[in-house]
């Protein structure tokens, strides 16, 4: 209020809660009012609910993060379809940068032999242990050749916090992806490292779900 009062307005942004016992993120402008004896009487106070306005903001910004990376990074739903790819995915097996993926499986970006690798071991490694690594081949969608790479697939759950209590609620759970160009990458490398920065990606593409379905976007 004193803020208010000595520079004609105060504006600002915080956690609100609802009636309901949610929390929005509220924008808050407040502005002194006087009498025409220039007597203050009181204040207008204006509060915007910019939820989604800040979450989308946030979302783009995790995503822009995502996107330019040279690495291969999707997802796809648990079945194998293919949702969300930045554009070093679509580079790394020779396609526009922009082509929709939507109507692609797992198996489709790759040969035979790694597909099968994929999806008879790799996904069910993943629901079993929360994720797994190896050597495999991405095909290249123009010429056919195989390309040689490794992989991290992880199962990642999202959540959301609702109701007076804060508590998280499940909301959805997907598959991501992470490849590498490069055979052998996680004997080459330090393996923790690796897996760390696998985590790392994987918590983006998260968060930017549960900011709005960042990872179902072809």
């Amino acid at each position: 209020m004193q803020i208010a009062v000595s520079e004609g307005t105060f504006s600002g942004e915080g956690w609100r809660r609802r009636k309901d016992g949610s929390l929005f993120r509220a924008s808050v402008l407040i502005t002194p009012l006087y009498d025409d004896n220039a007597v203050l009487i009181g204040f207008a106070k204006i509060t915007r609910d910019i939820t989604e306005q800040r979450a989308g903001e946030e979302r783009a910004g995790l995503l822009a993060i995502i996107e330019q990376s040279p690495d291969f990074i999707g997802t796809s739903d648990l079945q194998g379809n293919l949702l969300y790819h930045n554009r070093g995915a679509r580079v790394m097996v020779g396609l526009p940068p922009d082509y929709d993926l939507s109507k692609f499986h797992i198996r489709q970006m790759h040969p035979k032999w790694a597909g099968d690798l994929v999806l008879n071991e790799g996904i069910p490694a993943a629901f079993e242990k929360g994720f797994w690594y190896g050597e495999d081949a991405l095909l290249h969608q123009v010429t056919g050749d195989e390309i040689p790479v490794s992989q991290m697939v992880m199962l990642v759950r999202a959540a959301v916090a609702s109701g007076m209590s804060g508590r998280h609620v499940w909301t959805g759970q997907f598959l991501g992806r992470l490849v590498f160009a490069e055979f052998g990458y996680f004997r080459y490398k330090r393996r923790y490292s690796a897996l760390q920065f696998g985590l790392a990606i994987f918590r983006l593409l998260q968060k930017s779900f549960e900011l709005g379905g960042g990872a179902t976007n072809s």
